[in-house]
């Protein structure tokens, strides 16, 4: 549901390390493709809290250009290795908002793709902590659950 646009290259959790051929790595995130320079439009509403090269430091170093957007819940949605960014910090998205294009920046990248992961939390350092389980949900279950609860406060909205 919430990646029907993309095929999945990668899911969240244990996996096979594209680099290091080492079969009991976590992937702290998802791995998308469309095709390069697709545009990237965000899976949830928010406010952009980060915007531009993954500097180290920032919790996103090494992430190539990123886009990070802080939900409702405080939730950190971490958009990584894109081409090019199309939103600022401070800046509020909603979704479907195109917020950047497909790529291939930054570290451990073996092609043009969006990773996708969403932290636990925004701050401090966009939610960065050394363990990615502990730092990370798993987005397919995340985003299926919150679009529910919205599509279920809609529905009672509008019967109200």
């Amino acid at each position: 549901m919430p990646f029907e646009d993309y095929r999945v290259t990668s899911p969240y959790g244990y996996r096979t390390d594209p680099i290091t051929r080492d079969g009991k790595s976590f992937h702290d995130g998802i791995d998308l493709v469309k095709r390069h320079r697709a545009p990237i439009q965000a899976f949830i509403g928010g406010v952009v809290i980060y915007a531009g090269n993954g500097a180290p430091g920032t919790g996103v170093g090494g992430y190539g250009n990123v886009v990070v957007i802080r939900d409702k819940n405080n939730r950190a949605h971490v958009y990584a290795h894109l081409d090019s960014v199309a939103v600022r910090k401070g800046q509020t998205v909603k979704r479907g908002h195109i917020i950047g294009r497909q790529g291939a920046t930054g570290n451990r990248v073996t092609g043009s793709h969006l990773h996708y992961e969403i932290r636990k939390k925004s701050s401090p350092s966009l939610g960065w902590i050394q363990d990615p389980q502990a730092r990370t949900l798993d987005p397919t279950k995340y985003l299926r659950n919150y679009y529910s609860t919205v599509n279920t406060n809609k529905s009672i909205s509008q019967m109200a």
